[in-house]
Formats: structure tokens, sequence, C-alpha cells
């Protein structure tokens, strides 16, 4: 289990920060698997970030909950290389936010 808490230290009229407290927990595990060359590595995660509203978005119907998962695999061939390829995703931050590109991504056809 794994936990992080994001502060508002950045000057979001600069945007260096979002202006949101934002408080993350995950759980996530991986294995790794002996190979002639290197490792077979897989791994995954899946958690909660919590959200207080920003300012860079403010007014947008912003979510205060979103869930994310992580999958990912990988072979590290050498002490000095590792090879991956992960996939990602989560919940909406966002809802009828009046933007297209963002409320595509939240409506179900």
């Amino acid at each position: 289990m794994r936990a992080a808490l994001k502060l508002p230290t950045g000057d979001s009229d600069q945007l260096h920060g979002s202006g949101s407290t934002d408080l993350a927990l995950w759980l996530s595990a991986g294995s790794a698997f002996p190979l002639p060359t290197g490792h077979f590595v897989i791994y995954g995660a899946a958690g909660l970030l919590g959200m207080t509203e920003g300012k860079i978005f403010k007014g947008l119907n912003s979510e205060t909950l979103s869930a994310s998962v992580a999958f990912g695999v990988g072979w590290d061939p050498f002490s000095w290389l590792a090879l991956k390829i992960q996939a990602d995703a989560h919940t909406p931050f966002y809802r009828e936010s009046g933007l297209k590109e963002v409320d595509a991504l939240t409506q179900s056809s």
C-alpha cells in the first residue's frame, strides 16, 4: 500500500501548480521471473485520488474522487536496460465541463 499527499505550493497563476490539495492511496504488486537473459516482470496497481477544487479549471464541475488502474509487463535483459509496456486508466476528473475534448471522454455512447 502506498500514499501520496500533494499540497498547493506552486503558483497556479503561472501554471506551476493546480491549487488543489490531493491525497492518493493505492495498492501495487509485481513479480519478476528469471529468464535465460534477464527477467520478465509483471506489475499492476489500483487506487483512489481525492482532490479539492483547484484554481486552474475552477468552476468546471470537478470530481472530488477518481479511481485509477495500471498494468504493465517488462523485460530487463541487462542490469542497465529495462524495456516496459504499461497501460493506465482513470475515471474522469471533470463532468459537463463545456470543453469538447474533455466531455467526449466522459459521455457514454
